[in-house]
């Protein structure tokens, strides 16, 4: 399969920027390949509704400057409509057991959570930082001040429902060892 592909498909199925170093490392390959792959990806895309976008020395798939008001539009609705029950459930997580990674939110709801995250990233109600184990999501100040809280520790039995949680998680991570 060509390198040019599996990048593609990774930036495609993540929706994150990456360093070529990342990249290298994600797939093993040399940065001198990734560098070829991407040359070949970005080529690839010229007539495409989606391009290759490189920026302070990170990569990622964005849509065509054209279609950008039609996304925007897409956008502001996503942010003036109410949040759903699986969104609500979602910030849950987050505020219960942050920092948390995706495939955690993901276990402890039972299906995939990234239009969910996506949504609430966009509200900046979750931010999103790499850690050395993964991306993982936090609460952001401006859902706590929403809130009315100063500290997580704020929340209606924190300390019993953040211990039940890791609990379960980490059982679940033996298991799948």
């Amino acid at each position: 399969m060509k390198l040019e592909y599996i990048i593609e498909a990774l930036l495609f199925a993540t929706g994150e920027t990456f360093t070529v170093d990342e990249l290298s490392r994600l797939i093993s390959r040399d940065g001198d390949e990734v560098e070829e792959a991407l040359a070949d990806l970005e080529l690839a895309l010229r007539d495409r509704g989606i391009r290759l976008s490189r920026h302070n020395g990170e990569v990622a798939l964005v849509a065509m400057k054209e279609i950008s008001p039609i996304i925007e539009a897409l956008r502001k609705k996503e942010l003036t409509t109410p949040l759903s029950p699986a969104a609500l459930d979602t910030l849950s997580i987050v505020l219960y057991v942050a920092p948390i990674e995706k495939k955690y939110i993901d276990l402890l709801r039972g299906v995939d959570s990234r239009n969910i995250l996506r949504t609430l990233r966009a509200r900046e109600l979750l931010q999103e930082t790499r850690e050395e184990s993964g991306v993982v999501y936090n609460p952001t100040i401006k859902l706590l001040q929403f809130m009315g809280l100063e500290s997580l520790k704020e929340l209606p039995d924190y300390e019993i429902h953040r211990k039940t949680l890791r609990t379960f998680l980490e059982e679940g991570e033996e298991e799948t060892q």
